[in-house]
């Protein structure tokens, strides 16, 4: 859910009630009520929905504002299946996924180099991180992320990860500290496999790159990278 659009509180319960109800009645009924969600924020958060606009527009220059309205719609709507993906995980169904490159993991894991493993905000980071401790479960994997305090959809993800043995550290976007690099760099030391997104900051002080992103300036930052020199750990780029 957008950021302040709903009490923690309403959140959960509203998650709970949706995954129970679905259990009964089915998938569909999950997948057409979160839709529905979906088109309601669709509607009552057109600041969100300009964003969106903006970045199809620089995507697909030579299209017109309606064809970038509806990418953003297809996005709203696709976001949903984040939540499903969820639903199914939890109620022991399959999720359809492929995993290239698991060799290359698994050579650093057996040789002790451990390893950094570079998201981007494409995709479900949770559902990656559970299949990936699925597929090789002995691969010790902490998640350094940042920390929203008003998510509670959020919070419940990261409990579940960290019940699984995954590692969780949640950097809070205003009072971050340097402390959470110093045991992130501790467990790659060790052999251990770290995970951060790659694409986005989270702090205004953050150190980052300028880079050149569809015509128009994006700042990347350097964590993972600075992390990968001090370490010496290999970096692995997640697509999920």
């Amino acid at each position: 859910m957008p950021d302040g659009a709903a009490d923690p509180p309403m959140q959960r319960l509203f998650y709970h009630f949706l995954s129970l109800t679905a259990r009964f009645i089915g998938d569909w009924f999950f997948v057409l009520l979160s839709r529905c969600v979906a088109a309601g924020y669709f509607i009552l958060f057109p600041g969100r929905v300009r964003i969106g606009m903006d970045f199809y527009r620089a995507v697909f220059p030579h299209r017109g504002r309606f064809y970038h309205r509806y990418c953003t719609w297809r996005q709203f709507q696709n976001f949903t299946s984040l939540f499903l993906d969820r639903f199914l995980l939890q109620t022991g169904r399959e999720i359809a996924y492929t995993f290239a490159g698991r060799e290359h993991l698994l050579a650093a894991l057996q040789n002790g180099r451990g390893g950094i493993i570079l998201m981007s905000h494409m995709g479900n980071w949770e559902i990656a991180a559970h299949l990936l401790r699925r597929s090789i479960p002995d691969l010790p994997l902490m998640l350094l992320m940042g920390q929203r305090a008003r998510d509670e959809i959020e919070r419940l993800q990261k409990k579940d990860l960290a019940a699984s043995g995954i590692r969780i550290i949640a950097v809070d976007q205003t009072a971050g500290s340097p402390f959470s690099l110093v045991e992130a760099l501790s467990f790659l030391r060790s052999g251990g496999f770290v995970s951060l997104a790659g694409d986005t900051t989270w702090q205004a002080d953050e150190r980052t790159v300028t880079v050149d992103f569809l015509g128009h300036t994006a700042r990347l930052p350097e964590t993972a990278h600075t992390l990968a020199l001090v370490s010496g750990a290999p970096c692995f780029f997640l697509r999920r």
